[in-house]
Parts: structure tokens; C-alpha cells; sequence
């Protein structure tokens, strides 16, 4: 599977993942850029969108085909509230393990 992350208008990164992936690394700027794009693009954030990434807004992409927003749950965390937001009870998770674990 290749994801590609839209940076800046126009300028993506390309990863090579199958089930998961976990960006680290010195360059702070570069990681910021992707957790912002991944963001503003679940989040659907207009404020910044047409500035950093044109008229035609973020583009994220995995094998040619657009992410869907709509079928997909992210998981943003980037301080304690966040990770205790992403701990508050949610019954569409619950249904989604529920259905795993059978």
C-alpha cells in the first residue's frame, strides 16, 4: 500500500506501509507538517487549507484512491487532553471491537 500525504500545495510525502505506521524523527517541522495535514484533512479545518494547500485542498491518497473521511477513525494524539479524548466513551469503537473479538 502507498500513502501519499499532501506537505504543501502540491509537494507530498510517500509511504510504504501494510498495517501500521508510526512517523518519528529530529526534523520537527517535517513531522508537523504531516500530523497537520492529516488533521486539517479528517477535520475538515477551512482556515489554513486553501493557503498552505491550494484551491483544490488537501489530498491524501492510498493506492491512487482518495481516503475516505467518512469511513475512516484517526486517532490525533498530541498532548495528555488528547489522549484522554480518545479514552472517553465512544459506542461506534465499542461496536468495531465488539465485532473483532467474535
Amino acid at each position: 500500500m502507498i500513502l501519499n500525504i499532501e506537505l504543501e500545495n502540491q509537494k507530498f510525502l510517500e509511504l510504504d506501509f501494510e498495517d501500521e505506521i508510526y512517523i518519528t524523527g529530529e526534523n520537527r517541522q517535517k513531522i508537523w507538517q504531516v500530523f497537520r495535514s492529516l488533521y486539517y484533512y479528517f477535520n475538515k479545518d477551512p482556515k489554513l487549507t486553501t493557503n498552505v494547500y491550494g484551491e483544490n485542498k488537501i489530498e491524501i491518497t492510498c493506492d491512487d484512491e482518495a481516503v475516505s473521511i467518512k469511513n475512516t477513525l484517526p486517532f490525533f494524539i498530541h498532548n495528555r487532553e488528547s489522549i484522554y479524548q480518545q479514552m472517553l466513551y465512544n459506542a461506534i469503537i465499542l461496536l468495531w471491537l465488539s465485532d473483532e473479538i467474535i
